[in-house]
């Protein structure tokens, strides 16, 4: 998969160039190495751009005595940590909570949006990462308005053919996730070919270099950090 510092960098430049956001709280797994790259990679670049993070460095999606309801307040109508955007970070397996947090703004956002005494708070922006990207999120009771940033997706106009064959094979639309296993096979296939070894597989892969008709849409290559590029 890309790399979450692509993903918090773009998560970062979307919600203060593009949505105009100038504050944002985190909700985040702080044990996950996942969690925590891209927590740390949206907060430089957010920062960079001249955003703050308040309630700094996250709230704690693991904590048993999260209060929601409570924490979502605070956000929204204490002044010294009010913030206009929200990100969540989970983990894969605290997703259900940050389903419920996103849960929680819409019912607030529509009190502030239905309640004049309340108009003078602003609604929060929901944005994720693609641990969220998933059919329980689909499933929310109430979470229209969740922004992720994703390694790819099916509408966009370089990964429409992968899409459409794939949905004509299985029978149904897929994610992100089998993309980037497709091109990962796709790789490692490649650099198995002749007579393979480790050391010949490693250097392979460092050497990669797939065009976009033989992948899930975009071409595969690495860097020297052994990420992929794009």
């Amino acid at each position: 998969v890309y790399s979450d510092e692509i993903g918090g960098k773009n998560l970062a430049e979307y919600t203060y160039r593009n949505l105009k956001l100038k504050t944002a709280v985190i909700f985040a797994s702080p044990n996950s190495d996942y969690s925590n790259s891209l927590r740390e990679a949206f907060t430089r670049d957010f920062e960079k751009l001249g955003g703050s993070v308040v309630r700094y460095p996250l709230i704690d999606l693991t904590n048993p005595l999260l209060d929601i309801r409570r924490e979502i307040s605070t956000t929204v109508y204490n002044k010294a940590n009010q913030a206009e955007a929200v990100m969540l970070f989970p983990h894969t397996k605290h997703t259900d909570i940050a389903i419920r947090i996103a849960e929680e703004i819409n019912r607030r956002n529509n009190i502030i949006r239905k309640n004049s005494q309340t108009r003078q708070f602003k609604q929060l922006t929901m944005l994720g990462g693609d641990s969220l990207y998933k059919p329980a999120t689909a499933e929310g009771k109430n979470i229209n308005g969740l922004i992720l940033s994703v390694p790819w997706f099916r509408g966009t106009e370089e990964a429409k053919a992968f899409a459409d064959n794939s949905r004509n094979q299985w029978g149904a639309e897929i994610s992100w996730r089998t993309a980037t296993t497709f091109d990962a096979a796709r790789a490692l296939i490649q650099s198995l070919s002749g007579s393979a070894s480790r050391n010949s597989v490693l250097r392979k892969l460092a050497n990669a270099n797939l065009p976009k008709n033989e992948t899930s849409g975009y071409p595969l290559q690495f860097s020297e950090d052994k990420e992929r590029l794009g």
